[in-house]
């Protein structure tokens, strides 16, 4: 029968009356579900941490880029080397860059915060796997 592992442990210790070679057996079939639920997890974790590595330190350059080039034109306007409109023109779209990159770096960080989670307890998050999508559970002798 198809249950999550909390479902499975419940229901093993529910069973009235089983040898302890049953029990045993029980136990180990919880015991390969819980080792491929944390399995799962921390490979989710791996993929997330892998995806999104590149992805900050990219944007996080942006920023950079930003700044500096704001930086560089506020010099030039400084000097008069542009006009007004250039330089309004200019600081929009640095300015649309800085907000974009901002926005993705919360959207890394957010990724980063879920995988803070998944690795401070893989166990329960591949549990909460299987109760979100029941044709994931595993499937139990009893």
């Amino acid at each position: 029968m198809q249950r999550t592992i909390a479902d499975a442990t419940e229901a093993l210790d529910a069973l009235p009356g089983i040898s302890d070679e049953q029990r045993r057996a029980g136990q180990a079939e919880i015991a390969a579900a819980k080792a491929a639920a944390t399995t799962l997890a921390n490979e989710m974790a791996d993929r997330h941490t892998i995806e999104i590595g590149d992805q900050r330190q990219a944007w996080l350059t942006e920023l950079c880029d930003v700044r500096d080039a704001l930086a560089a034109l506020r010099a030039e306007g400084d000097l008069g080397r542009i006009s007004a409109a250039e330089y309004e023109t200019q600081l929009r779209e640095l300015q649309a860059r800085q907000r974009h990159a901002e926005r993705s770096v919360a959207t890394v960080e957010h990724t980063l915060a879920f995988v803070a989670v998944v690795e401070d307890d893989p166990l329960a998050y591949g549990e909460s796997l299987l109760a979100k999508f029941p044709g994931t559970r595993p499937t139990f002798s009893f």
